[in-house]
């Protein structure tokens, strides 16, 4: 590397995430996707300066906040002065919650750590960038509450109907899955009533066992 360049080297930084453990692994959504695209978008730019000094990953950790484990080494790094770009395949990798995006900004400009979204094709660089971001958070965060908010309305629904709503099989029942409800099992359901019959006897616990 000439002195030259040397001069204008840019340490960038990618950072990926999903929330989920069933995202991991799928094509194009998984971080090693994302991780890939930041990358090569950071390549993309070597002759503004831009190397890659980092990459950050959270997977299978939610977008409402940032206590993540990768998101909180990125920034110490921010804040030490190793990252001066922050580059994500979308701003809602990065957070999703418009209640802690001022602070982030702050925390991003007091280090002048510039941030960047590779698919959304803006940089918070110029005020119509920054009005994008806010955009972008602003809705990213809706549409996490608001399917929160469906989910638990879904989930008290079915629950009042009498369906199982997941997790492990109760001693004693079957789940069956088509009509989303559980069913006795006729073996197991005699080894509960003896459970019942010698606790009321109040013969100890480990004994029953």
């Amino acid at each position: 590397m000439s002195e030259e360049s040397s001069s204008l080297a840019v340490p960038a930084a990618a950072y990926d995430r999903v929330s989920t453990f069933k995202q991991l692994g799928t094509r194009f959504t998984s971080c090693e996707a994302q991780a890939e695209i930041c990358a090569k978008f950071i390549t993309q730019h070597a002759d503004q300066g831009w190397f890659l000094a980092g990459h950050f990953s959270d997977p299978a950790y939610s977008g409402k906040n940032l206590e993540r484990p990768g998101m909180k080494a990125m920034k110490e790094a921010i804040a030490a002065g190793r990252i001066k770009i922050v580059v994500a395949y979308k701003i809602e990798r990065l957070l999703r919650s418009a209640d802690e995006w001022p602070e982030f900004r702050r925390f991003l400009n007091e280090h002048d750590c510039q941030l960047v979204s590779v698919s959304e094709g803006f940089a918070e660089d110029t005020a119509a960038g920054r009005y994008r971001t806010n955009i972008m958070v602003a809705q990213s965060a809706y549409e996490r509450e608001n399917t929160g908010e469906k989910v638990t309305s879904k989930r008290l629904l079915d629950a009042g109907r009498g369906y199982w709503l997941g997790g492990y099989d109760p001693f004693g029942y079957n789940n069956n899955k088509e009509e989303k409800l559980l069913v006795l099992n006729e073996t197991e359901r005699e080894i509960v009533r003896r459970v019942y019959e010698l606790a009321a006897r109040l013969i100890p616990l480990t004994e029953i066992a």
